[in-house]
């Protein structure tokens, strides 16, 4: 017997909502767990362009006590990576059928495997800002956390708008049309 649509939808909507609520609070508990650190001292550094830059910030965390800090965040972020693409995945799934458009249903399978490209390249990133804080600051480490950080961001921002969209989209339709008759003069 196969499963009805109704059923696939509502383990969708459940495994939605799991994944969502999960990548929340794991974020949120990240927060207060790397405290004083802020999540946008490590974006700065992954978009460090220059070793110098990146060589900088470096002697800061040094000076302020966060380099510790800073390597938890990363071990850490790998957790997060997994639990973002589950988490992202799902909401392409599950927006794209709400849609019941084929094209957008088509579109969001494709973006729900995507979006572990940029896991991929948050992983190659990761290793590369590690080796960066473990051993040198060199020019190679931080071009290639650059890159990635730029390649994964930028899949992340192609999914999230895709994902407004076909709730946009979903919306649109939710709302009740008003039947009108047009009289030509």
């Amino acid at each position: 017997m196969e499963p009805s649509d109704t059923a696939i939808g509502t383990k969708l909507k459940w495994r939605f909502w799991i994944c969502i609520s999960g990548a929340v609070i794991f974020y949120f508990w990240m927060k207060h767990y790397l405290a004083p650190l802020q999540s946008g001292e490590i974006v700065q550094y992954e978009m460090a362009k220059t070793r110098d830059t990146a060589a900088s910030l470096v002697r800061l965390w040094t000076q302020d006590g966060k380099i510790d800090k800073v390597l938890k965040s990363i071990y850490i972020d790998y957790f997060f990576i997994v639990i973002y693409c589950l988490a992202i995945s799902t909401a392409c799934r599950f927006m794209c059928t709400l849609t019941k458009n084929n094209i957008l249903i088509k579109a969001g399978i494709f973006f729900s495997y995507f979006i572990f490209a940029a896991g991929l390249f948050d992983v190659i990133e990761n290793i590369a800002m590690l080796k960066s804080l473990q051993q040198a600051v060199t020019y190679s480490n931080v071009s290639l956390a650059y890159k990635m950080a730029i390649s994964k961001f930028s899949i992340i921002l192609m999914t999230l708008f895709f994902i407004a969209v076909c709730f946009m989209f979903w919306l649109l339709s939710a709302v009740p049309r008003k039947e009108t008759s047009w009289k030509r003069v």
